[in-house]
């Protein structure tokens, strides 16, 4: 029997590889699977951090499906998602409500038999600047104070 080399390790010119990065959910929304069972929430987290940035991960959440392995991983991570941008304990929220909230997501590369190796978020965590949208967290993280006097100035 034949091996596949490429199925045995992840390109090394993948733009995500395993590891955590800081990110901002860029589109949020609640779809039917292609199979037409269920219901999933689609996520688009757009990598925000210095590393690989404007790189994009998508993640498919399970809300409900006749697989119940599939329902409770996805609770779990619905369950992350909202601790993570500062909803936890809510009752419900509308999907446009995690748009643009900064979250910290976890990479583990999958080989799909379709799309071959694909960036899989596994787990998120709360970012570094909490859930701040985006641009609040890039600004105060790219201020920086004029100098007082032009004795000031380094030239």
């Amino acid at each position: 029997m034949a091996v596949n080399v490429n199925k045995l390790e992840p390109p090394i010119n993948a733009e995500l590889h395993d590891g955590t990065y800081e990110a901002v959910i860029e589109k949020c929304e609640e779809r039917v699977p292609r199979s037409g069972n269920g219901t999933q929430l689609f996520l688009m987290p757009r990598v925000a951090g210095p590393a690989c940035i404007g790189a994009a991960a998508f993640d498919h959440i399970t809300l409900t499906s006749s697989s119940v392995g599939a329902v409770y991983y996805g609770t779990r991570k619905l369950h992350q998602l909202l601790e993570a941008v500062g909803l936890g304990g809510v009752s419900s929220f509308e999907p446009s409500d995690l748009i643009g909230k900064r979250v910290r997501i976890v990479i583990r590369m999958k080989h799909t038999d379709r799309w071959g190796w694909q960036p899989e978020v596994v787990a998120y965590e709360k970012a570094e600047n909490g859930s701040a949208p985006a641009d609040e967290a890039d600004a105060d993280e790219n201020y920086e104070e004029a100098p007082d006097t032009k004795d000031d100035i380094p030239f």
